[in-house]
Protein backbone atom coordinates (compact mmCIF):
# COMPACT_ATOMS: atom_id res chain seq x y z
CA UNK A 1 0.00 0.00 0.00
CA UNK A 2 2.48 1.94 0.85
CA UNK A 3 4.44 1.49 -2.56
CA UNK A 4 1.32 2.52 -4.63
CA UNK A 5 0.70 5.51 -2.56
CA UNK A 6 3.70 6.63 -3.18
CA UNK A 7 3.80 6.03 -7.04
CA UNK A 8 0.48 7.13 -7.38
CA UNK A 9 1.65 10.84 -5.79
CA UNK A 10 4.00 11.10 -8.65
CA UNK A 11 1.91 9.60 -11.00
CA UNK A 12 -0.24 12.67 -10.40
CA UNK A 13 2.26 15.13 -10.81
CA UNK A 14 3.04 13.18 -14.16
CA UNK A 15 -0.70 13.47 -15.21
CA UNK A 16 -1.07 17.72 -13.90
CA UNK A 17 2.56 18.30 -16.54
CA UNK A 18 4.17 19.40 -13.43
CA UNK A 19 8.17 21.18 -14.12
CA UNK A 20 10.66 17.91 -14.41
CA UNK A 21 12.41 19.27 -11.74
CA UNK A 22 9.39 18.83 -9.35
CA UNK A 23 8.59 15.03 -10.67
CA UNK A 24 12.06 14.69 -10.30
CA UNK A 25 12.58 15.84 -6.83
CA UNK A 26 9.60 13.60 -6.17
CA UNK A 27 10.60 10.76 -7.45
CA UNK A 28 14.12 10.68 -5.64
CA UNK A 29 11.97 11.63 -2.17
CA UNK A 30 9.22 9.04 -2.67
CA UNK A 31 11.48 6.20 -3.96
CA UNK A 32 14.23 6.72 -1.01
CA UNK A 33 11.39 7.17 1.58
CA UNK A 34 10.24 3.73 0.39
CA UNK A 35 13.13 2.14 1.23
CA UNK A 36 13.58 3.48 4.31
CA UNK A 37 15.23 6.55 4.11
CA UNK A 38 18.43 5.89 1.72
CA UNK A 39 20.69 7.67 -0.57
CA UNK A 40 18.63 8.03 -3.94
CA UNK A 41 19.57 9.81 -6.80
CA UNK A 42 18.53 10.23 -10.09
CA UNK A 43 21.14 10.68 -12.99
CA UNK A 44 20.76 11.96 -16.22
CA UNK A 45 23.50 11.09 -19.08
CA UNK A 46 24.63 13.52 -21.51
CA UNK A 47 28.02 13.98 -22.93
CA UNK A 48 30.01 11.51 -21.13
CA UNK A 49 28.56 12.58 -17.90
CA UNK A 50 26.30 11.20 -15.29
CA UNK A 51 25.05 14.60 -13.40
CA UNK A 52 22.57 14.04 -10.82
CA UNK A 53 19.00 15.72 -11.36
CA UNK A 54 17.30 14.93 -7.98
CA UNK A 55 19.33 13.99 -4.81
CA UNK A 56 18.83 12.80 -1.16
CA UNK A 57 21.93 12.22 -1.06
CA UNK A 58 25.09 14.55 0.52
CA UNK A 59 25.92 15.45 -3.04
CA UNK A 60 24.20 18.18 -4.85
CA UNK A 61 21.92 18.60 -7.80
CA UNK A 62 23.98 19.42 -10.71
CA UNK A 63 26.83 17.50 -9.78
CA UNK A 64 28.41 15.32 -12.93
CA UNK A 65 30.74 13.26 -12.90
CA UNK A 66 32.57 11.52 -15.70
CA UNK A 67 31.32 7.96 -16.81
CA UNK A 68 34.24 5.64 -16.81
CA UNK A 69 32.92 2.28 -17.92
CA UNK A 70 34.14 0.79 -14.41
CA UNK A 71 31.91 2.54 -12.01
CA UNK A 72 28.16 1.39 -11.08
CA UNK A 73 26.94 4.14 -13.33
CA UNK A 74 28.86 3.26 -16.16
CA UNK A 75 28.06 -0.65 -15.80
CA UNK A 76 24.33 0.18 -15.11
CA UNK A 77 24.54 2.72 -18.36
CA UNK A 78 26.38 -0.04 -20.68
CA UNK A 79 24.02 -2.84 -19.28
CA UNK A 80 20.74 -0.92 -20.00
CA UNK A 81 18.91 -2.80 -17.18
CA UNK A 82 19.27 -3.23 -13.67
CA UNK A 83 22.38 -3.15 -11.86
CA UNK A 84 22.78 -4.32 -7.51
CA UNK A 85 26.43 -4.26 -6.76
CA UNK A 86 26.79 -5.85 -2.88
CA UNK A 87 30.42 -3.90 -2.91
CA UNK A 88 32.32 -1.59 -4.58
CA UNK A 89 35.47 -2.89 -3.78
CA UNK A 90 37.17 -3.55 -7.37
CA UNK A 91 34.84 -0.37 -9.63
CA UNK A 92 37.16 2.44 -10.83
CA UNK A 93 36.28 5.12 -7.53
CA UNK A 94 35.67 2.57 -5.15
CA UNK A 95 37.63 5.04 -2.73
CA UNK A 96 35.72 7.58 -3.58
CA UNK A 97 32.76 5.93 -2.93
CA UNK A 98 33.30 4.62 0.36
CA UNK A 99 34.13 8.76 1.65
CA UNK A 100 30.50 9.32 0.18
CA UNK A 101 29.32 6.78 2.44
CA UNK A 102 28.27 4.30 -0.97
CA UNK A 103 29.21 0.53 -0.24
CA UNK A 104 25.89 -1.23 -1.83
CA UNK A 105 24.29 -0.02 -5.26
CA UNK A 106 20.86 -0.95 -6.69
CA UNK A 107 20.13 0.98 -10.06
CA UNK A 108 17.58 0.78 -12.65
CA UNK A 109 18.05 2.68 -16.20
CA UNK A 110 15.37 5.90 -16.95
CA UNK A 111 14.78 4.86 -20.83
CA UNK A 112 13.19 7.15 -23.08
CA UNK A 113 12.04 6.41 -26.10
CA UNK A 114 14.44 3.47 -26.33
CA UNK A 115 17.33 5.41 -25.43
CA UNK A 116 18.99 5.47 -21.61
CA UNK A 117 18.38 8.94 -20.36
CA UNK A 118 19.41 8.46 -17.34
CA UNK A 119 19.97 6.06 -14.10
CA UNK A 120 17.94 6.40 -10.82
CA UNK A 121 20.27 4.70 -8.09
CA UNK A 122 19.88 3.92 -4.49
CA UNK A 123 22.79 2.74 -2.44
CA UNK A 124 23.98 2.17 1.56
CA UNK A 125 26.90 2.47 3.41
CA UNK A 126 27.09 -1.29 3.47
CA UNK A 127 23.13 -2.48 4.69
CA UNK A 128 22.09 -4.78 2.20
CA UNK A 129 18.38 -3.46 0.22
CA UNK A 130 15.59 -4.95 -0.35
CA UNK A 131 15.29 -7.98 -3.01
CA UNK A 132 12.88 -6.34 -4.75
CA UNK A 133 14.23 -2.43 -5.28
CA UNK A 134 15.07 -3.09 -8.60
CA UNK A 135 11.12 -3.57 -9.43
CA UNK A 136 10.55 -0.72 -6.95
CA UNK A 137 12.67 1.86 -8.91
CA UNK A 138 12.04 0.34 -12.04
CA UNK A 139 8.27 1.78 -11.89
CA UNK A 140 9.75 5.43 -10.16
CA UNK A 141 12.16 5.25 -13.59
CA UNK A 142 8.75 4.54 -15.66
CA UNK A 143 7.51 7.57 -14.21
CA UNK A 144 10.52 9.70 -14.92
CA UNK A 145 10.34 8.80 -18.01
CA UNK A 146 6.63 9.62 -19.01
CA UNK A 147 7.31 12.74 -17.59
CA UNK A 148 10.63 13.25 -19.88
CA UNK A 149 8.89 11.99 -22.82
CA UNK A 150 5.62 14.28 -22.25
CA UNK A 151 8.00 17.13 -21.71
CA UNK A 152 9.72 16.49 -24.63
CA UNK A 153 6.80 16.42 -26.84
CA UNK A 154 5.50 19.41 -25.60
CA UNK A 155 8.58 21.24 -26.10
CA UNK A 156 8.59 19.89 -29.78
CA UNK A 157 4.62 20.50 -30.07
CA UNK A 158 5.49 24.31 -29.18
CA UNK A 159 8.36 24.57 -31.34
CA UNK A 160 6.13 22.69 -34.37
CA UNK A 161 3.21 25.50 -33.37
CA UNK A 162 5.46 27.97 -33.61
CA UNK A 163 6.49 26.82 -37.25
CA UNK A 164 3.41 26.98 -38.31
CA UNK A 165 2.51 30.41 -37.19
CA UNK A 166 5.57 31.85 -39.06
CA UNK A 167 4.97 30.02 -42.37
CA UNK A 168 0.87 31.73 -42.14
CA UNK A 169 2.48 34.90 -41.05
CA UNK A 170 4.88 34.73 -44.20
CA UNK A 171 1.94 33.57 -46.53
CA UNK A 172 -0.26 35.79 -45.09
CA UNK A 173 2.06 39.12 -46.29
CA UNK A 174 3.13 37.33 -49.62
CA UNK A 175 -0.43 37.76 -50.10
CA UNK A 176 -0.89 41.37 -49.20
CA UNK A 177 2.31 42.35 -50.97
CA UNK A 178 1.13 40.90 -54.22
CA UNK A 179 -2.49 42.08 -53.86
CA UNK A 180 -1.33 45.84 -51.92
CA UNK A 181 -0.51 47.74 -55.15
CA UNK A 182 -3.44 47.01 -56.83
CA UNK A 183 -5.76 47.86 -53.59
CA UNK A 184 -3.76 51.05 -53.53
CA UNK A 185 -2.45 50.37 -50.61
CA UNK A 186 0.68 51.90 -48.90
CA UNK A 187 2.38 49.18 -47.81
CA UNK A 188 5.96 48.19 -48.71
CA UNK A 189 7.04 45.26 -49.53
CA UNK A 190 10.23 43.70 -50.51
CA UNK A 191 10.61 41.46 -53.67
Amino acid sequence: AREQAALRRVAELVARGAALAEVFDAIADEASRLLGGVVTDLFRFDDGLATIVAARSPVSVGVSTPIDEDTAIGRLRRAGGPLRLSTMAGTARADEARELGIEVVVGVPVIVEGQVWGALISSTPGDPLPADTENQLAEFAELAAAAIANAENKAKLRASRARVVATADEARQRLQCTTAPSSGSSRRCSR
